[in-house]
C-alpha cells in the first residue's frame, strides 16, 4: 500500500522511464510516514543481527527503502552501496534485504560477489544512475565468484557496504517486492572519500544539517542497539 501510494501519480509505462528507473521502484523513508513500517524498520531483532555481523558494539539506522522490481524490469547493475554513501567507516555498514514475495532468479533475486566485502581499498563508485545499458563488470568486480541467491517470502540476506551485488531482471508478470534497511556502526561520521565528492549530497534523509566530520546523531538515524 505504501509503495503504491508513493507512485500513485506515476502513470509512465516501463519503457518510458530512464534506464535506472526500469530497474526498480525505489521508495525511501517509508518508516518516517507509516507507524507500522517504522516498527519494522526500528526492529531490535534485525538491528542485533546487523550488529553481530559487523562485529561492533552498536548500530544506527541509516535509512530504509522499498525496492520493487516491476514485471519486465531490467537488471539492477552491479555496485557497492558504500560508493553512494557519505558514511565512514564504510567497512562498518550493512543492509538487510528482506523478500516480501518469493524471488527466484527469473523474478529478480540478488547476486553477490563472494568475498568482495573484504576489499581493503575503498568502495568503487559505479554510475548506475546514468546507465544506457547493462554496465560491464570492471576487472576488480569480475575477479570474484558471483553467486545468485533465490529466496522465498520472509527470507533475508545481509550484505556489507563493500560487497559487490546486483539483481536479475524480472522476467515474470508479477511484481518483485523487497524491503531494505541500511545500518551503520553507532559511531559513524558524515564523511566521504575525496575522489568521490559528489556523494556528499546524497542521503539528505539522513544527513540534513550535518557538517563533514560530524557524527550521525540525528533523530532520523537513531541508535537501535
Amino acid at each position: 500500500m505504501a509503495v503504491g501510494h508513493r507512485f500513485k501519480d506515476d502513470d509512465r509505462a516501463l519503457v518510458e522511464k530512464p534506464v535506472y528507473e526500469q530497474s526498480f521502484l525505489q521508495a525511501h523513508g517509508l518508516g518516517f510516514l507509516y507507524p507500522a513500517i517504522r516498527r519494522f524498520v526500528h526492529s531490535v531483532r534485525f538491528a542485533t543481527l546487523a550488529r553481530d555481523l559487523m562485529r561492533v558494539e552498536g548500530v544506527r539506522l541509516y535509512f530504509d527503502q522499498a525496492l520493487y522490481k516491476q514485471p519486465g524490469g531490467r537488471i539492477t547493475d552491479y555496485h557497492q552501496d558504500g560508493g553512494y554513501w557519505a558514511v565512514e567507516p564504510s567497512t562498518k555498514t550493512t543492509t538487510i534485504w528482506l523478500a516480501l514475495v518469493d524471488a527466484p532468479r527469473e523474478r529478480g533475486c540478488m547476486a553477490f560477489a563472494k568475498g568482495s566485502h573484504r576489499l581493503s581499498s575503498g568502495p568503487e563508485f559505479v554510475d548506475i544512475f546514468n546507465a544506457e545499458g547493462e554496465i560491464p563488470l570492471t576487472d576488480r568486480a569480475a575477479g570474484f565468484d558471483w553467486e545468485w541467491v533465490p529466496v522465498v517470502a520472509g527470507d533475508c540476506t545481509f550484505h556489507s557496504g563493500l560487497a559487490y551485488h546486483r539483481a536479475a531482471a524480472n522476467e515474470t508478470d508479477q511484481m518483485r517486492e523487497a524491503m531494505t534497511i541500511a545500518y551503520m556502526v553507532h559511531y559513524a561520521i558524515y564523511d566521504w572519500p575525496y575522489w568521490n565528492d559528489r556523494i556528499k549530497n546524497n542521503g539528505k534523509w539522513a544527513n540534513d544539517g550535518l557538517k563533514r566530520g560530524d557524527r550521525f546523531t540525528l533523530e532520523t538515524t537513531p541508535r537501535i542497539v
